[in-house]
């Protein structure tokens, strides 16, 4: 049996391994609750901007940057506001984030149509992701 100097030593150890990892959850804690907050504003920014139009998109875009929702639909927006060269930047920028976005790739395709260039290489894309959903078929069959 270990005499006491040894048991105390590693119940020490044991101790401030606890500590240690105490410590790093808390950070994660504190980290995950700061994304929480950042991505709650963003949520609460594109809510508002339902009513006050496209600056509180951009907003919520930019903090929530890896959020691909807000561009598709701040591309959307600009294609319906008869911008096709800003709402292809934001489709660009959402399947960045999204490559699988079969709404984007389709928003892509329309713009693409309207700019007079080949729309066939996104609609493919769009298919390819989006066969099962049926506002992607509308969209693609109608160009």
């Amino acid at each position: 049996m270990p005499d006491s100097a040894e048991s105390g030593g590693a119940t020490e150890g044991l101790g401030r391994l606890g500590h240690a990892l105490f410590v790093v959850m808390a950070l994660v804690a504190a980290i995950a609750l700061a994304v929480s907050a950042v991505e709650l504003v963003a949520l609460t920014l594109a809510a508002r901007a339902v009513k006050s139009g496209q600056p509180g998109l951009e907003t919520a875009a930019r903090l929530s940057p890896l959020n691909w929702d807000f561009r598709f639909i701040l591309g959307e927006v600009t294609a319906a506001a008869g911008r096709p060269e800003i709402a292809a930047r934001w489709y660009t920028e959402a399947l960045a984030r999204n490559p699988a976005c079969a709404q984007c790739a389709v928003g892509l395709a329309e713009v693409e149509a309207r700019l007079g260039r080949d729309p066939d290489p996104w609609l493919e894309r769009a298919v390819r992701y989006g066969r099962s959903t049926a506002s992607v078929r509308v969209r693609a069959g109608t160009l």
